[in-house]
C-alpha cells in the first residue's frame, strides 16, 4: 500500500490548497453592480465619532467585533483574533468602548475600537471588525483610510472569510497604504461568503469606507404567481373603492 501514499498525500495537499484559495484578491474596480453598505442610519458625528457597544444591524449586514467561537487576544494596542467560529455564524460585540466606532470624516468611516477603549486615540482603528451578511455573498471590498499615517511604515491587514457554518474559506494578508482599495471574491463565483473578520497591525490604525458586497437580486415570481399577485392587489383596490 505504500506506493499509494504519495498519491494520497498529493491529493490531500491539492484539496487543502483548493480550500485555502477559495477566496482570492480581485481588483476593487471589478466589484461592479455591488451594494455599498449604508452607514448613514447610524448618524455618526465628526471626530471622535460615536461608539457602539452592540451588534450593529444594518440593511443586509450586521457588524461587531468577532464571531462566537473566536478568541480575542491582544498584541500591544491591537486586537488579535484566533480560533474557529461556531456555526451558524453569530456576532459577538466587544467590551464597552472596545467594539465598533463610526465617524463622519466627510464620508462615514467605520473602525474597530482596540483594547485601549473609546475615545482613547490608541483604540481608534486598532480593533477587529467582523461582518455577517444576511445572505451569502460572492464578493467583498472596501477602501482603507489612515494606513501608514504621517510617514509611518505601513502595516498589514488580515481578512478571514467564513461560510455560514464557520468553515474558513480563505485567509488573505496585505500590506496597507492609505486610500488602498481592496477587493476579494470566491474563485467559483458562487455566493458562499457569510462572514468576514478583519484585523490589522498598522501603526496608525485603519478605518474602512465605501464597503461593497454582492447582494443577490430578488427571485422573480413565476408568471402564474405574478399574475395572481397582480389580481389580488387589483381586487383589494376595487374593494376599498366600493367601501369608499
Amino acid at each position: 500500500m505504500s506506493r499509494f501514499l504519495p498519491v494520497f498525500l498529493a491529493a490531500a495537499l491539492a484539496a487543502s490548497a483548493s480550500s485555502a484559495a477559495s477566496v482570492v484578491p480581485v481588483a476593487y474596480a471589478d466589484l461592479t453592480d455591488s451594494v455599498q453598505i449604508d452607514l448613514s442610519p447610524l448618524n455618526a458625528p465628526a471626530v471622535p465619532g460615536a461608539t457602539f457597544d452592540r451588534v450593529i444591524d444594518l440593511d443586509g449586514v450586521k457588524i461587531a467585533e468577532r464571531f462566537a467561537g473566536q478568541v480575542l487576544g491582544q498584541t500591544g494596542t491591537f486586537d488579535t483574533i484566533s480560533g474557529t467560529p461556531t456555526g451558524p455564524l453569530t456576532l459577538v460585540a466587544g467590551a464597552p468602548g472596545a467594539n465598533v466606532t463610526v465617524v463622519d470624516l466627510g464620508i462615514d468611516v467605520i473602525v474597530g475600537s482596540g483594547p485601549s477603549g473609546f475615545p482613547n486615540i490608541d483604540a481608534f482603528g486598532e480593533g477587529a471588525l467582523s461582518f455577517l451578511f444576511d445572505e451569502d455573498t460572492s464578493r467583498f471590498g472596501f477602501r482603507v483610510a489612515g494606513a501608514g499615517g504621517a510617514g509611518a511604515v505601513p502595516g498589514t491587514l488580515k481578512a478571514e472569510f467564513f461560510s455560514r457554518d464557520g468553515t474558513l474559506l480563505g485567509e488573505i494578508e496585505d500590506t496597507l497604504v492609505d486610500g488602498a482599495r481592496l477587493g476579494f471574491a470566491t474563485v467559483s463565483g458562487m455566493a458562499t461568503i457569510a462572514g468576514v473578520t478583519i484585523t490589522n497591525a498598522d501603526p496608525e490604525g485603519i478605518g474602512l469606507l465605501e464597503i461593497l458586497y454582492d447582494r443577490p437580486a430578488p427571485v422573480p415570481l413565476p408568471l402564474p404567481l405574478a399574475l395572481l399577485a397582480t389580481a389580488v392587489l387589483g381586487l383589494g383596490i376595487m374593494r376599498r373603492g366600493r367601501r369608499a
